[in-house]
């Protein structure tokens, strides 16, 4: 664990020319910590810039909550045994007396929406300790990627205030420090913040400081070596050295200070304070279990793309590469550079064309700019894109070329998300996605595989998310020229799916194509219509011929005409030829240059209408040139992002809200107010060109071009509150929704001018309502058992149709009952004993999304009716109805031909185990799953067919899985209540409960034997490379009997990750045998089958 400062600047120096290769692990980490502000900020550390921020309440520093948390998680570890350290298991030790504090849960909270499975918690600790410290002016940390977070809580406990010096001298040897650097760690440590009366009332009494906040030195949101000096001149104020009302032996700072006054000395020189703290800081969260790898200190790309992505056009002959070329002006000053140029290879390999763009925007890191150099490239779809380098052209004349480290750029244009097409409902979670599939893989396989999070209790003890996935095979639909579009639908649970990704896959004889790491927040709520002409209407339509081979610096739109071809705004550039000619052509038509020829001239048309800020758009009107709040959105009802982004489409988003706003170029905000520290800069600020129509301007960096509707709007007034009371219905507080089940589950709505007087109107006739997530609304006739009172604080999100009164937040409920005030609720409150199967569909037109509610038909008297929602998009031709209203339509009810019961088996060999809980903040059956609003037990049974369980739950969900959890308890059979959506005489669970059957099929196993190839065991990765690495492929059809013929001819093959196949004749170093139990990932062509697990190899060697 120990690291030199020296070794760490030697590298980053030996860095500052040399880009990893792109794409990369590190990828995502690199643009959290360096792209915090202006164009395409990422915004990880808004809570923390400035110094000053204090975003959870007076007195509490953020900066300083969020070291203290990184050092929280870390002292749990132990050089010794190689457990602990740096793995956010402090997520599982709030409830603990070492780390108590609203600071902990504050700080993960915040962190927790930049989660995602390619950044971990713990990784995200480290980059906020890094955050923290350098936002107050302190020392660059090193940036490293690896940490694996843990999953339970640690067992060795964090110093406490109270302890001997040789306790203290133990405890930091055990983290790999000795008497010198842990005194240097505990005042670089207290260099921010200071004790807080609420969690250490022995040191700061109740009412004696400002805030109740006892600061360390005089300076607590400036990291600098104060609370040394001040220590050593006796000024010193720090509560855990000096304190009239503190017991000699709990004052922590001076017990370790005072033996270390040499120390102390030293560290009063303000360069060796700054450059020690660099050392210990850096080392202090870089210690990790045995097993992990951290990677180099992560260094911004001197060139880097970002966002890529493909789409296809609307006349399906063009495809538009979009995303920026990023460069760091710290290595190539911005004001050096003329223009980027690309060059990009044909699908085959072959020379395609270059495209040519200027600087459009710029961001920054706490040390680093960058400009931002958009494109967004016509393709012809006939010739493809494989890949691309890259060109800094200088004002010299000269040029800088970047080609991946030799291996270039990599496109791949077989299988894409199709945006546009593809839609997301962030209330509800109805996603469907679109996918565009080349046509050469026509025997593809084509799969999303989503990853999302799920909340792990209703109690929110644990306030970091538990991720998941699922993947859903996309069904083969209607082809567009040289594309065939793919689709699927599901319903992405949890309730914060903008926060999933999406990986789109298809697999065919060719090998695996992947579209990864797309983001949900980023798909729009509406799934926009394809106009263009299908292979059978025309038949002619895919081109021999390329399309333009290279652009000006300007975007461009794509316009559909009648011919089913591109209309086109363009110069083009021969990438043969050092010089450059333009024409004119005119604005509708459309042209096509030879694929073969080297060079050519293509005239461009003067567009006809010229970049102007627009007046007004449809029913609104500019308002001005706008910033974004203070630590809020300016506008925070929803949101949305778009390559293809329009003044227009943004007001198509946002129908029925007050205000709306673009901004950097692509982003749509909307909103029934502005945020009261949104104030207005010059329109000049104002100048990014919108992604989807060159003669309009989109915003910039934290600007937006905001818009006002015309109508008149009545705006609530008052002061912020919770509401007592809402008609006749009283406030009860603030409360939780219930474990794995809604907390008010018989009805539901989400609308865009949500208040408690909408949802009270909509509850009428049930005993409860509440209203969560500023926009949502549940009711019912009882509260989930498992729902508990949470703190009023935590009910802090503003009602979506008023900024005076508070409607819940994440997973909290703001409760009304018509019954008096009270402040605890019986956990079983009886409905009715007869119900009439019925259902209604509420509307919302932004995204024609149909919640269906079913009542389930009568039960015994003794159980509660149970109501369930499903979720399918419409076409929005049969549907008439505005935004903010509601429609119902119903349906009569179908009679059963026969009785609802628990059937004893399911065709052909499945047989009733009972009715089951959901594990311990895991899924009882969690191989695979899916769900549908026809769900039945035969339809499960049959999607699990190679699985030993099945399990079927909330009357539409299924899951699959060879061995039940074993939190999973036995439930009631009378708990398993509610019927299958697709047939009313079978039970389907219900919430938090699994209707559970067992098949005569075995668990997986990994083979003894394989050919001439003999079981080693399961073995880890080697150190810093691959443990077998002459050859590998990988497939959605992966088993070791596919691995060993690919294999043959080595000594040794290998399966990893269930679908990755590697080869070799020798072991790397630094790999390890583990027990077999941790190679547990079914082989994506056979569950039957063990393909080894994460950094874990099933491994194979002839002979043995």
């Amino acid at each position: 664990m120990r690291f030199s400062v020296l070794s760490t600047f030697l590298f980053l120096f030996s860095l500052a020319t040399a880009d990893p290769t792109w794409p990369n692990a590190i990828d995502e980490l690199e643009e959290l910590a360096f792209q915090l502000f202006s164009a395409n900020a990422r915004k990880f550390a808004d809570n923390v810039s400035p110094c000053t921020d204090q975003p959870f309440g007076p007195g509490r520093v953020a900066a300083a909550e969020w070291v203290r948390t990184a050092f929280h998680d870390m002292a749990t570890g132990s050089v010794f045994f190689g457990t602990g350290g740096a793995d956010a298991s402090i997520q599982f030790e709030l409830s603990n007396p070492d780390s108590t504090g609203i600071g902990f849960k504050s700080t993960l909270t915040w962190m927790s929406p930049f989660m995602t499975r390619k950044t971990s918690m713990a990784d995200l600790i480290g980059l906020g300790l890094y955050a923290s410290i350098r936002s107050c002016g302190g020392p660059k940390l090193g940036i490293t990627y690896g940490r694996v977070d843990a999953t339970t809580e640690a067992f060795t406990g964090v110093p406490q205030v109270q302890n001997a010096y040789s306790i203290f001298k133990s405890q930091f040897a055990r983290m790999g420090f000795n008497e010198v650097e842990m005194t240097a760690l505990v005042a670089c440590g207290h260099s921010l913040g200071g004790v807080h009366a609420a969690n250490t009332p022995s040191a700061v009494p109740a009412n004696t400081y400002p805030n109740n906040m006892a600061a360390f030195d005089t300076t607590p949101a400036v990291f600098d070596n104060a609370v040394v000096t001040e220590y050593l001149d006796n000024t010193t104020a720090d509560p855990l050295v000096v304190g009239p009302y503190m017991r000699t032996s709990w004052r922590s700072d001076l017990t370790v200070f005072s033996r270390n006054n040499a120390t102390m000395r030293s560290l009063a020189d303000n360069t060796t304070f700054m450059n020690t703290c660099q050392d210990v800081l850096t080392r202090m969260y870089e210690l990790v279990p045995t097993g992990v790898t951290l990677s180099s200190p992560i260094v911004p790309y001197v060139v880097k793309p970002y966002r890529i992505a493909l789409a296809l056009d609307n006349s399906a002959t063009t495809l538009f590469l979009t995303g920026s070329i990023r460069i760091h002006s710290g290595t190539i000053p911005l004001s050096s550079i003329t223009s980027v140029t690309i060059h990009y290879k044909s699908r085959s390999g072959s020379t395609g064309g270059s495209y040519t763009t200027s600087l459009q925007g710029y961001g920054r890191g706490f040390d680093d700019e960058f400009g931002y150099y958009p494109l967004r490239v016509s393709i012809d779809t006939a010739v493809g894109i494989s890949s691309f380098t890259i060109d800094v052209n200088m004002n010299d004349g000269t040029k800088r070329s970047f080609d991946n480290n030799g291996n270039e750029y990599l496109v791949q244009d077989y299988v894409f998300l199709q945006n546009s097409q593809s839609c997301l409902n962030s209330g509800s979670g109805a996603f469907t996605a679109v996918a565009a599939v080349h046509n050469s893989q026509t025997d593809a396989s084509v799969s999303a595989v989503i990853t999302y999070k799920i909340p792990r209790s209703s109690s929110g003890t644990n306030p970091v998310p538990q991720m998941s996935n699922m993947t859903i095979e996309m069904a083969k639909g209607t082809c567009y020229g040289d594309y065939t579009f793919y689709t699927a639908s599901t319903t992405i649970p949890g309730g914060i799916s903008v926060e999933a990704t999406i990986d789109i896959v298809s697999s065919s004889g060719d090998g695996t194509y992947t579209d990864e790491f797309r983001r949900g927040r980023d798909i729009g709520g509406s799934c926009m219509d394809f106009s263009g002409i299908s292979c059978n209407a025309n038949p002619g339509s895919s081109s021999s011929s390329s399309s333009l081979s290279s652009s000006s610096t300007s975007f461009f739109n794509s316009t559909v005409v009648p011919s089913g071809t591109g209309s086109l705004s363009v110069s083009v550039t021969s990438i043969t030829s050092e010089t450059l000619t333009s024409s004119s052509v005119p604005a509708t038509s459309s042209f096509t240059v030879s694929s073969t020829a080297p060079s050519s001239t293509v005239a461009s048309a003067t567009p006809t209408e010229s970049l102007h800020h627009r007046e007004s758009i449809g029913g609104y009107t500019l308002v001005s040139c706008q910033t974004e709040g203070s630590g809020v959105r300016a506008l925070d009802s929803t949101s949305m992002a778009s390559d293809e982004m329009t003044l227009e489409m943004c007001m198509d988003f946002c129908s029925g809200y007050n205000y709306w706003g673009t901004e950097y170029g692509r982003e749509c905000y909307c909103g029934n107010y502005l945020a009261s520290s949104s104030t207005e800069a010059d329109s000049s600020e104002c100048n990014m060109v919108c992604a989807g129509d060159a003669t309009q301007y989109c915003g910039a960096g934290n600007r937006l071009e905001l818009y006002k509707t015309t109508a008149s709007v009545p705006m609530p007034t008052g002061t912020l509150s919770h509401r007592p009371t809402v008609g006749a219905w009283s406030l009860i507080g603030c409360w939780t929704e219930g474990d794995n089940v809604r907390a008010l589950g018989a009805a539901a709505t989400s609308l865009i001018n949500m208040t408690n007087e909408v949802c009270a109107e909509f509850c009428s006739g049930y005993k409860f309502f509440g209203t969560e997530y500023s926009k949502e609304c549940y009711c019912g006739d009882e509260l989930a058992g498992s729902s508990t009172e949470a703190e009023i604080s935590e009910c802090s999100m503003l009602c979506a149709g008023s900024p005076v009164e508070y409607c819940g937040g994440p997973s909290r409920l703001e409760l009304y009952t018509l019954s008096p005030v009270i402040t605890g609720v019986a956990t079983s409150v009886p409905l009715s004993s007869a119900s009439v199967l019925s259902s209604s569909i509420l509307l919302e037109s932004s995204n024609t999304l149909v919640s269906t509610f079913v009542s389930m038909t009568s039960l015994p008297s003794s159980s509660a009716h149970m109501t369930f929602a499903t979720s399918s998009a419409v076409d929005s031709s049969t549907v008439s109805s505005p935004f903010s209203s509601m429609s119902t339509v119903s349906s009569s009810p179908t009679s059963a031909t026969a009785t609802l019961q628990n059937h004893p088996t399911i065709s052909p060999d499945w047989t009733f185990v009972g009715c089951k809980t959901e594990g311990d903040n895991v899924r009882a059956l969690s191989s695979k799953s899916t769900s549908s609003s026809n769900m039945t037990l035969d339809t499960c049974a049959a999607f699990c067919s190679e699985f030993t369980y099945f399990g079927t739950e909330y009357g539409a969900e299924c899951y699959c899985g060879f061995s039940l959890a074993a939190s999973s308890q036995n439930a009631s059979l009378t708990d398993c209540s509610m019927t299958c959506s697709g047939d009313g005489t079978q039970y389907c669970g219900a919430g938090n409960r699994l209707t559970v059957y067992k098949s005569p099929v075995s668990a997986p196993v990994m083979p003894s034997k394989i050919g001439n190839f003999t079981l080693v065991g399961c073995q880890t990765e080697a150190n810093g490379t691959r443990a077998l690495s002459a050859k590998a492929t990988s497939g959605s059809s992966m088993t070791n009997e596919l691995c060993a013929e690919f294999c043959s001819g080595y000594s040794m093959f290998g399966t990893e990750y269930g679908a990755e196949c590697y080869c070799g004749n020798e072991v790397g170093r630094g790999s390890a045998a583990v027990d077999e139990g941790e190679c547990n990932m079914q082989c994506t062509g056979s569950y039957a089958e063990y393909c080894g697990a994460g950094n874990r190899l099933s491994l194979y060697r002839v002979g043995v």
